[in-house]
């Protein structure tokens, strides 16, 4: 329950744009409370956007497969004894200890290109507590608030979030595998609806966009708005871990059968492959057996996909198609998967008519950006915060 999208509402016509914005958890707790900023020249445009786009799409299997499994190659990194202690920092007396900190910290280090180092491990502990620490911070701030989160909406959101797995079993399994009880899932709730209701409302209302900023934001980045080249395909894709094991299975129950799932995968993608070679239509096949929830419906077909945003070995086999092939078997850090190319296009310039309503959002975004860091380091400057791990 710790990332709940940003809910953009559509930006209003006329001369300037009061967007009504919730902003997300994840914005708050990673790209400010770690003070990093979006890059103003809106680098690798398309592919953020398009990137985001697809994360939507796949994020139920593909996520879950490049931190469950993917990183276990480098599991290793996360047993480095870096001497965390049990409380890690104190904010206004009140204790934050080490079992959050080192789930996260073992979650993410896996999920890197490369082992890290010792000293990089120090480094991304101290990040997370930084983190923590806001989080407690906005917490106390919103419980000392006229505006409490009542048990009732607390319950509601627990019950949308058990109705994502198939049984109450499967849910306690899952909570049991990641050493948490449901009293820490409700206060992560808590602390999340307190945390977005308060940014909130330091960003309602003071934030105006005026069409000439938009427009004049567009023409000094011009060049940065270079559409790359595209294609469009389907494909058929089947994961090295089903699904419901990756949301019910610890890590070392995944370590230890991980080569068995990854052979099994691979069998049926090759099976799937036979079919394809021997006349079988794709988009049935998609249909059939493709585990890629959000294409398998349409018969795998992902819409138009900027270069770049995906795995580069997707991208690889794409290069290598005429229009209306279908790859060999491909292997991505996510799993196996077959493609059908159906169309290309060239790079070509995003035009303004196009762009406007993003370089809005974004506009909006870096200017709620400075204010809730501003009001962050003003909880910060007024608290009383004492540090026992990391160098400040």
């Amino acid at each position: 329950m710790r990332s709940q999208r940003a809910n953009l509402k559509p930006p209003g016509r006329g001369g300037s744009l009061g967007l009504n914005i919730k902003l997300s958890v994840d914005l708050i707790f990673v790209d400010l409370a770690e003070g990093v900023r979006y890059d103003p020249g809106f680098t690798e445009t398309w592919s953020l956007w398009m990137a985001e786009k697809f994360r939507k799409m796949f994020f139920p299997v593909w996520a879950l497969c490049a931190l469950l499994v993917c990183g276990q190659s480098h599991a290793e990194s996360s047993v480095i004894d870096l001497d965390i202690p049990d409380v890690v920092a104190k904010v206004n007396g009140v204790a934050l200890d080490s079992g959050y900190v080192k789930f996260r910290l073992d979650l993410d280090s896996k999920n890197r290109p490369k082992k890290l180092t010792r000293s990089e491990m120090k480094k991304l502990a101290t990040e997370i507590i930084d983190k923590e620490v806001v989080r407690e911070l906005i917490y106390q701030e919103g419980k000392s608030g006229s505006s409490p989160v009542s048990p009732e909406t607390i319950q509601k959101e627990l019950e949308r979030y058990i109705k994502t797995f198939k049984s109450a079993e499967e849910y306690e399994k899952a909570l049991k595998a990641r050493n948490i009880s449901e009293a820490d899932l409700k206060k992560t709730i808590e602390v999340d609806i307190l945390a977005k209701n308060l940014l909130d409302r330091q960003v309602k209302g003071k934030i105006q966009i005026e069409d000439a900023e938009v427009k004049q934001f567009f023409e000094a980045q011009k060049e940065r708005f270079n559409r790359p080249g595209s294609f469009r395909a389907q494909h058929i894709f089947i994961p090295y871990v089903p699904m419901e094991v990756l949301q019910n299975s610890s890590e070392e129950e995944l370590s230890a059968k991980i080569e068995g799932y990854r052979s099994e995968a691979e069998k049926k993608i090759r099976e799937i492959e036979a079919k394809v070679k021997a006349g079988e239509k794709f988009a049935e096949l998609a249909r059939t057996h493709s585990q890629d929830v959000g294409s398998a419906a349409n018969g795998g077909d992902l819409d138009f996909i900027y270069l770049g945003v995906f795995d580069l070995a997707f991208d690889e086999a794409v290069a290598k198609l005429k229009i209306g092939e279908v790859s060999q078997v491909v292997g991505t850090r996510f799993g196996y998967h077959l493609i059908k190319l159906n169309e290309r296009r060239p790079p070509e310039q995003a035009t303004f008519e196009v762009m406007k309503e993003e370089v809005q959002k974004y506009l909006f975004m870096a200017k709620a950006q400075k204010l809730v860091g501003k009001y962050i380091e003003g909880l910060k400057d007024k608290a009383q915060i004492e540090y026992f791990y990391g160098a400040r």
